[in-house]
């Protein structure tokens, strides 16, 4: 787990509006166990990198940075959890909330929707500039079990609406300048989850497909691990 995270940490860089865009989850309903928490890091994608300026951005393609955070299930019923988690990255902190629904299982096999709503947000006063990002996402996850394990593939999209206010003030004019962008993005991750007891860990992989508005379609690897217990 620790050359897990010195690789997070190597591959991050310096980024402001980051979103969590890890699964770290499986198919399979929490169901007959009621709650779940767990600690977790990932890359995560800096949304101040998707729309190119040549003014001030550092490059065409868009960037990653380190997220950590905690998250947690809660089961509603034995097909319906209901999904959380918090995160804080370099310069901003976000959320996500969803549901997770089990719509199809046959023996060992799994497969489960998860939408849900995030948001981030990043202020620095010192740059004038302060960022807002409401978004909306749905997972497809299938996952076969085996005994205590599981192992994962996840299909996962995003939208998200990027709002950004610019503060200018010079010696005889103050002015606030808004820029509003629409963004996509997509991709797919493996994981496993490893049980014992009441303990659980699930390392995960993936890429993340983002086409950057006024630059260069971008494919960033996705990969974080969370640590938890079930009970």
């Amino acid at each position: 787990m620790l050359k897990l995270a010195c690789a997070l940490l190597a591959l991050s860089l310096s980024a402001c509006a980051v979103i969590d865009i890890s699964t770290l989850d499986t198919a399979l309903p929490l169901a007959p166990e009621e709650y779940q928490i767990a600690v977790f890091q990932a890359l995560g994608l800096d949304l101040r990198s998707v729309v190119y300026d040549e003014y001030s951005s550092d490059g065409r393609g868009a960037s990653a940075d380190l997220v950590s955070g905690i998250k947690t299930n809660i089961s509603l019923n034995p097909e319906l959890d209901l999904q959380a988690r918090a995160y804080s990255a370099s310069d901003s902190w976000g959320g996500r909330i969803g549901l997770k629904k089990l719509v199809y299982q046959e023996g060992r096999n799994y497969l489960a929707l998860a939408p849900a709503f995030s948001y981030v947000q990043e202020t620095n006063n010192g740059n004038n500039f302060d960022v807002r990002v409401f978004g909306a996402e749905m997972q497809i996850l299938f996952s076969q079990k085996w005994g205590n394990q599981a192992g994962t593939i996840a299909l996962r999209g995003n939208y998200n609406k990027y709002l950004e206010e610019i503060r200018h003030d010079d010696e005889e004019h103050y002015w606030v300048e808004n820029k509003e962008y629409d963004v996509l993005h997509a991709g797919i991750r493996a994981n496993l989850c490893l049980k014992y007891k009441f303990l659980y860990f699930i390392p995960e992989i993936g890429v993340e497909g983002i086409p950057v508005k006024n630059g260069v379609f971008t494919v960033l690897p996705s990969f974080g691990y969370a640590i938890g217990i079930e009970f």
